[in-house]
C-alpha cells in the first residue's frame, strides 16, 4: 500500500494494571478519569474495538507514570489530556518514521 493511501494510525493512552493508580496521582484531572483500573479498561477496549471494527489502525501507547512526567516538564506542558496527545502524536511519528 502506497503512503498515500495507507491509513493513518490512531494512538490511544494505556497503561499497566499496575501504573494506573500512580498516573491519577500525577495527572493534573484525574477526576475525569474512572476511578479503577477495571472501569478505564473497560471504556478504552471498547473504543479500541470501535476503532478496529472500521478498519482504523490503532496503537496502544503506554504511559508510564515515571516517565511521563520528565517528558512534560521538558516540554513544558502540565501533565493533563492535552501532553497525553502530545505524547501520543509524538510516538506515532516516531513510529511513522521507522516503517
Amino acid at each position: 500500500m502506497s503512503s498515500r493511501t495507507r491509513r493513518l494510525r490512531v494512538g490511544i493512552a494505556w497503561c499497566k494494571p499496575e501504573d494506573y493508580d500512580e498516573l491519577l496521582r500525577i495527572f493534573q484531572y484525574p477526576k475525569t478519569m474512572p476511578p479503577t483500573y477495571d472501569k478505564w479498561l473497560a471504556r478504552v477496549e471498547e473504543l479500541f474495538s470501535q476503532l478496529e471494527r472500521t478498519g482504523q489502525p490503532v496503537e496502544k501507547v503506554y504511559i508510564d507514570p515515571h516517565y511521563f512526567p520528565t517528558w512534560c516538564e521538558r516540554r513544558g506542558l502540565a501533565v493533563d489530556a492535552n501532553a497525553r496527545h502530545e505524547y501520543i502524536h509524538e510516538f506515532l511519528d516516531t513510529m511513522n518514521e521507522l516503517t
